[in-house]
């Protein structure tokens, strides 16, 4: 199993917002979970470089043409 940061940041944002979900978490219960699966040993962790991004669009836009 793999994670990014950016995962992490979604997670936190969906599920401390009363909009998104019926019982939403405390910032400080968010945050609690999202050092859980960082720090876990078991799960990879992938630090995408600056030049990711730009990649990854660049390869989209090559398979919608």
């Amino acid at each position: 199993m793999y994670i990014a940061p950016q995962i992490l940041y979604e997670f936190f944002a969906v599920v401390t917002n009363p909009r998104r979900v019926e019982h939403p978490l405390t910032p400080d219960g968010a945050v609690e979970i999202c050092l859980d699966l960082w720090e876990c040993r078991e799960i990879e962790k992938v630090n995408p470089t600056p030049m990711a991004s730009k990649e990854v669009f660049k390869l989209a836009k090559k398979e919608v043409v």
